[in-house]
């Protein structure tokens, strides 16, 4: 079901109400998708798809069943309406961002007060503080990967054990579908 109402939403709403020659989707998951707007440059990157409208009346008028109500005041309602069963809000933003493959990118603003956030796919960055937004940057232009290293506690018997798992942090490389030249994925079969 999530699937379906994911691509309800992309050719139901979004291709009926923004321009498609301004928004470019960069990265999505089961759960979540990254665009990148070409908005107004003067205004922050939270103005969303408010000067990419070639609809705006479609936008405004079914936006509500697919976006958060900018309009709820209360704090705790708000958050109710963002978290609610087949919605979408933003969840990070920014200036700027890479996308190496699912579950594992970067975005950062050029507003230096504003912190970067990376995702690295099934590693802590609690735990792996060396890995960087540079680190992506570096392995677009150059290729290779970072591993990190995630340790947990384990209770067997009477005894704790220290486990560390090493798992590829930051990779170039799709290894749930094939990628063609023409960079269409294919399913592993």
């Amino acid at each position: 079901m999530a699937k379906v109402w994911y691509l309800t939403f992309i050719y139901d709403f979004i291709y009926k109400c923004v321009d498609t020659e301004k928004i470019h989707f960069i990265e999505g998951d089961t759960d979540s998708m990254y665009w990148a707007v070409s908005g107004n440059p003067d205004k922050p990157y939270t103005q969303g798809f408010e000067y990419c409208l070639k609809d705006p009346e479609f936008y405004y008028k079914y936006k509500n069943y697919f976006l958060p109500d900018e309009s709820i005041e209360d704090i705790k309602e708000r958050k109710l309406n963002e978290k609610r069963l087949l919605g979408y809000c933003l969840e990070k933003g920014g200036d700027n961002m890479v996308a190496l493959c699912p579950k594992c990118y970067t975005v950062w603003s050029n507003n230096e007060e504003d912190k970067a956030q990376l995702k690295a796919k099934g590693v802590s960055l609690k735990q792996n503080k060396n890995i960087t937004q540079d680190d992506s940057l570096n392995i677009v232009n150059n290729g290779g990967s970072i591993t990190g290293i995630n340790t947990t506690l384990q209770c067997k018997g009477s005894g704790y054990y220290k486990l560390q798992t090493f798992k590829t942090a930051l990779s170039g490389v799709h290894t749930k579908m094939r990628v063609q030249q023409n960079g269409a994925c294919l399913p592993f079969y």
